[in-house]
């Protein structure tokens, strides 16, 4: 301390709560076995209908002890930067160790969960960048109608599995990928030459 880090995600909004990021404390993969310490809203000028977009998270611990976090809308390159003090609301030491023991005696099935948070997350951006890709200008010369509609609905197939899905495993995951592969990637191919 002080440290500062700075990360580019692929986020997607959740519409029930809106284009927000959560910032959480602790050593787990999900945020639900971490401590909640606020949330930055994400600066955006980009229409409601679109579900995803890049953005870049800076946390910077000051030598107080107060993290900064700095989340920049790529696209528009706005900003909004919240403060989180350590005060009373926070984790003690003791909390702290304690959820270190956890991460610790969890790190197996944290791992597993990333590799199926990572896949979900991949097939996902790549489904939603293919549906943006599609409904963009320069597309109309080099796709027909008819291509297009097919790379919708196998896309649309795509997402509407993953919402059915939900607990998917990896190896069902991975699957999805193959398919993935074998019906959009050369339709795509085709469209992108």
């Amino acid at each position: 301390i002080p440290t500062k880090k700075s990360k580019t995600l692929n986020v997607k909004w959740d519409s029930a709560k809106g284009k927000q990021v959560e910032i959480y404390e602790g050593e787990r993969i999900k945020a639900s076995d971490n401590f909640l310490l606020g949330v930055v809203p994400i600066p955006s000028e980009l229409k409601s209908e679109e579900k995803c977009g890049v953005i870049e998270a800076t946390f910077d611990i000051d030598a107080n002890g107060i993290l900064n976090v700095k989340i920049t809308e790529k696209s528009t390159s706005k900003y909004a930067i919240s403060k989180f003090s350590n005060d009373s609301a926070r984790l003690s030491k003791d909390d702290i160790e304690k959820m270190i023991k956890d991460a610790e005696k969890m790190l197996l099935v944290d791992q597993k969960l990333k590799a199926i948070i990572t896949l979900r997350n991949n097939i996902e951006l790549f489904s939603y960048a293919t549906l943006n890709y599609l409904k963009g200008d320069n597309v109309k010369s080099k796709v027909t109608e008819e291509e297009k509609t097919m790379l919708l609905h196998f896309v649309n197939l795509v997402l509407a599995w993953l919402d059915s899905h939900k607990d998917a495993d990896e190896k069902e995951l991975e699957s999805k990928i193959d398919e993935i592969k074998k019906q959009i990637i050369p339709l795509l191919d085709g469209v992108i030459k």
